[in-house]
């Protein structure tokens, strides 16, 4: 018998204690006696946009952050230490860490009408003249710009940006500059003249 890595797929003894192509360990039983396997991952965090960056090992830094804006920046970021965070995976589970396709959805959904926008990974303008079914939805709503907000989605995080030149657009009360870029998280709140809408992030793994 063999014992299948669900991270590279490489076949292993099916006693191994860790995979002999990738390294990581095997640990045995959870309360109902499956299989478990843990992946330790390594992250430092950016305290200028918050933002977690996956690195090598604990030892790992970044060098740089595209929102830095001077030399106390480039210098905090440097002092910055890795943490470690260990992801169990469930033997039979859909994970498979590079094998999978992450497909990401963002949802405003306007706190008085409970109507949603749905924003899919590619991201798009929020606006009059916006995609997503907002054009039809701000239609009646004077106050909003042909194109007010940007939703984008890159390196696994959902950010918001400020387009409008007239009007304002809020996160939790924190008014935003122009074409600055807010990452958003679950049950934010994106503030708009007559408009509230509550964040929702969902992602689902599809198999390649």
């Amino acid at each position: 018998m063999s014992k299948e890595c669900p991270l590279c797929y490489a076949e292993n003894e099916d006693n191994a204690a860790v995979c002999d192509t990738c390294g990581i360990e095997f640990i045995c039983s959870n309360e109902q006696g499956k299989l478990l396997t843990v992946i330790r991952k390594y992250f430092v965090t950016c305290p200028v946009c918050g933002r977690d960056y996956e690195v090598d090992d604990i030892n790992g830094t970044i060098a740089e952050c595209e929102y830095e804006e001077d030399e106390y920046d480039r210098e905090q970021i440097k002092k910055q230490r890795a943490k470690a965070v260990d992801v169990e995976i469930e033997e039979g589970s859909e994970y498979r860490n590079e094998a999978v396709n992450k497909i990401a959805e963002f949802c405003l959904t306007d706190v008085r009408s409970g109507k949603c926008i749905v924003i899919p990974e590619c991201g798009g303008v929020i606006g009059r003249s916006g995609e997503f079914g907002s054009a039809d939805f701000f239609k009646d709503n004077p106050y909003i710009s042909s194109i007010h907000f940007k939703i984008k989605f890159k390196e696994n995080e959902w950010f918001v940006e400020h387009l409008s030149n007239t009007n304002s657009t809020s996160v939790n009360g924190t008014k935003l500059i122009h074409d600055m870029q807010f990452k958003m998280k679950n049950g934010d709140r994106i503030i708009v003249p007559e408009c509230c809408f509550k964040v929702s992030i969902a992602e689902k793994s599809v198999e390649v």
